[in-house]
């Protein structure tokens, strides 16, 4: 049996306004489905999908991140735990409504 991995979804506090998130509820299911997982995520008022939309699909709402190998987070975060040696950082592109912007 392989050893389940702990994934986390850091709160995004950077920036008041800041809604969007790393991982969606419904990818968060499939991983879940398709690996050895457990998956938490901290509690947000004002994240674009609702601590319930997680619950739902099986994510643990916790504070607490401290025992995740990997956190994932929208923008640059502080280190959660001394044993995450590292931090990978994406942005996502926005597209507009304007054909110029796409980088296809």
């Amino acid at each position: 049996m392989a050893q389940k991995i702990s994934l986390g979804i850091r709160r995004e506090d950077k920036n008041p306004w800041e809604r969007r998130v790393p991982l969606i509820p419904v990818h968060a299911r499939e991983l879940l489905r398709q690996f050895p997982l457990e998956i938490r995520i901290q509690p947000s008022p004002i994240r674009v999908f609702s601590d319930e939309d997680y619950r739902r699909e099986g994510v643990v709402v916790s504070e607490d991140l401290s025992s995740c190998s990997i956190v994932l987070a929208v923008k640059r975060s502080q280190r959660i735990s001394s044993r995450m040696s590292g931090s990978m950082l994406s942005s996502p592109i926005r597209l507009r409504d304007s054909p110029t912007t796409c980088p296809c």
